[in-house]
C-alpha cells in the first residue's frame, strides 16, 4: 500500500508539502527478452509505462502451409490517485461565544482503485497556557459533504476522526468533489488568545502494484532484477 500525507493546522495556518521525484533507467539482462522504447501520443519519450518483449521469436524455413506462432500482450497496471485540497487549514476569529460553523476546504478525490483517508491528530483546539484556570479548550467538530447544502453535512467530533474508505467503482474513477467543514463551539469561560490543533491526513492507495517503488512512486528497478527472479512473463506482477 502506498500512502501520502497532508498536514492540516488548525488555529494557526501553516502550510506543507511535499514531493519525491525518482528516476531510473530499466536494468538489463532479464531473461527472455529485451527492454523496447515507448513513446506517448504525441512521439514524445513516455515516462509512466515501460515494455519488455517476452519470448524467444521465430525464424523457420519450410514448405508447411498454413503455419501459425502466438503473439502474447499483457499489460499490468498500477493504481494512482489524484487528491487535492485548496487549502491547507483555518483561521477563526471569533468576537463573542457561540457555535460556529463554514466550508472551509474544498477538495477532489480520484483512483483507479480502493483507497482509504485517515485522520490523525486530530482533537478539540487547546491553548497552550492557562494560568489563569479558566476553559482551555474549545470543542470542534469537522463535516463532510459532497456540496453545500447544510442539510447533509456528515459531522464527526475532531477526535472521533478515523479514516474513511472509498471502494473501487466508477464514481471514483471518474472522480468527485467533497467539503470538509468545520464547527466550534466558544464557550463564555473561554479566555482571549490562541487555541490550536493539528493533524494529518493519509491517503493510501490500498492495490498498489508491487513494482511501484514505495517512496518516490516511479518504478521499483530492484523487482525487474534477472537476481530477484524476473523473467517479463509478470509472475507476481501485481
Amino acid at each position: 500500500m502506498k500512502k501520502l500525507s497532508l498536514m492540516l493546522l488548525v488555529g494557526l495556518l501553516v502550510i506543507g508539502a511535499f514531493a519525491a521525484v525518482a528516476s531510473a533507467e530499466p536494468i538489463e539482462g532479464a531473461t527472455g527478452g529485451a527492454w523496447e522504447d515507448v513513446f506517448n501520443e504525441d512521439g514524445s519519450v513516455a515516462t509512466e509505462a515501460i515494455v519488455f518483449r517476452v519470448g524467444e521469436g521465430m525464424d523457420e524455413k519450410c514448405n508447411i502451409t498454413p503455419r501459425t506462432v502466438n503473439v502474447d500482450v499483457r499489460a499490468f497496471v498500477a493504481q494512482w490517485a489524484h487528491w487535492k485540497l485548496d487549502f491547507n487549514g483555518w483561521e477563526w476569529y471569533v468576537k463573542k461565544p457561540g457555535i460556529y460553523y463554514a466550508d472551509c476546504i474544498a477538495g477532489r478525490l480520484q483512483s483507479n482503485g480502493q483507497v482509504t483517508l485517515s485522520f490523525t491528530g486530530f482533537d478539540n483546539l487547546k491553548r497552550d497556557s492557562n494560568e489563569q484556570g479558566t476553559n482551555d479548550t474549545i470543542t470542534m467538530r469537522f463535516g463532510y459533504s459532497q456540496g453545500s447544502d447544510h442539510g447533509r453535512i456528515s459531522w464527526e467530533d475532531a477526535g472521533s476522526l478515523t479514516e474513511f474508505v472509498f471502494e473501487d467503482n466508477t464514481a471514483l474513477h471518474a472522480g468527485f468533489n467533497w467539503k470538509l467543514w468545520n464547527e466550534i463551539n466558544v464557550v463564555e469561560c473561554n479566555s482571549p488568545g490562541l487555541y490550536t490543533m493539528s493533524g494529518f491526513i493519509t491517503l493510501t492507495l490500498d492495490n498498489q502494484a508491487v513494482w511501484v517503488d514505495d517512496e518516490s512512486g516511479g518504478f521499483d528497478w530492484t523487482y525487474f532484477s534477472v537476481d530477484n527472479g524476473y523473467t517479463g512473463l509478470g509472475d507476481g506482477a501485481q
